[in-house]
């Protein structure tokens, strides 16, 4: 637009332009654009070590007419409490091996352009109930006003030593939680766990994220002495066959809390639940659409025509209480 209100003296000349712009990986609508930052300095370094410092607009913009021709180099004065993500140059092709450095020919113009993101940072320890480091748990920052269907996901998975960590992640609250590995004999689930050690959402540390400030070292634990339950099963279709490494899980939505595993190739499953929870038990396979028009008992009538992506069949659900 500024370049249009400026025409047609807009057009002579050369024209080296960009924005300084602020996005999140939003949990509720995925990657999107906050708004343009204002002034933010932006130096640009021209030939003949010629260099000029100008300040984005109300909106993050910046533009500079005639200058003359050559390369340029540009960089900003990257504001408190955010980072660069990535720049981006158009309009002229970028000089290689630079980030953020163009080529301006005879009435040429180029933009240079800046993502940045909030500048935050999670650190942690994954723990056993003895205080050992445990490898390859994943967790995840659950923001507790919930996520929308495409929203942004922030996760990692513990490395040598239980270490972990998360970063760029919006400003706000979250639960932190992982899903450690339960073993009863053949069999293995994966529980929720919640920070700092707590199978009960109502029970967990809420952490709050703010730009600027990192949250680093926290150590989640397994909790020791819990009391589980064992339950075992079998998943099968209605005239009894099997459903083969189809998946199981045990839920209690109002606890955040969820037990889950597979069936091995005869349909068994067994878990160690844990006691006190109020729970829902679901069974769940998945077809391809191909597979699905030619058996019609598990024919998943919602889905869209043609439609030849993965469909998933589950049965009510069973409640009780252990």
């Amino acid at each position: 637009m500024l370049f249009l209100r400026k025409l047609p003296q807009s057009a002579k000349g050369t024209r080296l332009s960009g924005e300084v712009e602020l996005y999140e990986d939003s949990p509720k609508e995925a990657f999107r654009l906050v708004g343009g930052l204002p002034a933010v300095r932006v130096k640009i370094s021209g030939p003949k070590g010629s260099s000029i410092e100008v300040l984005t607009n109300a909106e993050g913009a910046y533009e500079l007419y005639d200058l003359p021709l050559g390369q340029y180099s540009v960089n900003i004065a990257v504001p408190a409490g955010v980072r660069t993500r990535f720049p981006i140059v158009s309009g002229s092709l970028p000089v290689q091996g630079t980030d953020a450095t163009v080529e301006l020919g005879a009435n040429g113009s180029a933009s240079v352009s800046f993502v940045l993101q909030a500048d935050t940072r999670l650190t942690g320890r994954m723990l056993d109930a003895r205080g050992n480091p445990i490898k390859d748990v994943c967790l995840d920052l659950e923001p507790t006003a919930g996520r929308g269907e495409d929203g942004g996901r922030f996760f990692d998975c513990s490395k040598k030593g239980g270490v972990f960590a998360m970063a760029m992640m919006p400003p706000g609250q979250y639960w932190l939680m992982a899903r450690d590995e339960v073993k009863f004999g053949n069999h293995k689930s994966q529980s929720t766990l919640y920070y700092p050690g707590t199978r009960d959402r109502d029970q967990a540390a809420i952490i709050t994220i703010e730009a600027g400030k990192y949250v680093e070292h926290l150590d989640m634990r397994v909790p020791s002495d819990e009391k589980r339950y064992r339950i075992t099963g079998r998943l099968q279709f209605q005239d009894g066959a099997p459903v083969a490494y189809g998946s199981v899980t045990f839920t209690s939505p109002e606890r955040g809390y969820s037990e889950a595993t597979h069936t091995d190739a005869e349909g068994s499953f067994g878990f160690l639940m844990l006691a006190g929870m109020t729970w829902e038990l679901q069974g769940e396979m998945v077809f391809l659409n191909t597979i699905l028009t030619s058996c019609p008992p598990v024919y998943d009538r919602t889905a869209p025509e043609g439609d030849a992506s993965l469909h998933r069949r589950q049965p009510n659900s069973t409640h009780q209480r252990l």
